[in-house]
């Protein structure tokens, strides 16, 4: 009974983060697609309705400290092929961004002069954004928990993929997976730096150079692995062993 005790707990366990890790995968990579699409929208200049801080609080599960969330709320108007339209995006952030307080400074200053500049889909004009930037901050941090605590999800993901593939008579792919593991969780750093890069400050910039390191290594560690097969293998000892 303690063993199926145990094994369930574990499933609920590897089940929540691998959950985790793909609402993060989503958003990074719905975050990078939108930054990457609005640089072909059409600026469009606005007028400011109204914005503010919305501010909330969140109790953590089995403690009495709770923690303040706020977030940046605007709307506005604008004109695109003579027509009205109002517009709400402020930018591409999740939920409430209690990371960049530069970067909220510089919208709410913006914001305060009451006409701002606008980005507008131009083949659907009702789709608009204020500031198209990335949140480099969510970004990063996002980056960081899809490796900790989330790599218990990942891992899984990956481990369940390598499995398929040695079912399909892929013997030696195991060689690959944790190669295989680090370019999933350095990739993301990729975009920010050649796409984005003014949206780093210096602490995202440290965090995005050594994803890209981790990324690099694991490219290096695969293309190793392909040119010599006994890398990955089991141990030498394990090697010199004959079958029985």
């Amino acid at each position: 009974m303690a063993f199926n005790s145990k094994s369930v707990l574990s499933a609920i366990v590897i089940a929540a983060f691998t959950v985790a890790a793909c609402f993060t995968t989503w958003f990074i990579g719905y975050t990078f697609k939108m930054n990457y699409e609005t640089r072909s929208w059409e600026q469009i200049p606005a007028k400011v309705l109204e914005y503010g801080i919305k501010t909330s609080r969140s109790q953590s599960t089995g403690s009495m400290r709770s923690t303040l969330n706020s977030s940046l709320k605007a709307k506005y108007s604008y004109f695109f092929n003579g027509k009205a339209y109002v517009g709400d995006k402020v930018d591409y952030s999740f939920g409430s961004d209690n990371f960049s307080d530069k970067r909220r400074a510089r919208q709410l200053a913006a914001l305060s002069e009451g006409n701002i500049t606008v980005y507008v889909n131009p083949e659907n004009p009702g789709q608009s954004v204020f500031d198209r930037s990335l949140p480099a901050p969510q970004i990063a941090f996002a980056i960081i928990f899809l490796l900790f605590p989330c790599g218990l999800g990942t891992m899984f993901i990956i481990g369940t993929i390598f499995r398929v593939l040695q079912k399909a008579g892929f013997t030696s792919t195991d060689r690959f997976m944790m190669p295989v593991a680090g370019l999933f969780h350095g990739a993301p750093a990729i975009y920010p730096v050649f796409f984005d890069p003014g949206s780093l400050g210096f602490g995202t910039w440290t965090i995005m150079l050594a994803f890209l390191g981790l990324f690099t290594v694991s490219l290096i560690s695969i293309y190793r692995r392909i040119i010599d097969p006994s890398l990955g293998g089991p141990k030498w000892p394990d090697r010199l062993k004959k079958p029985s």
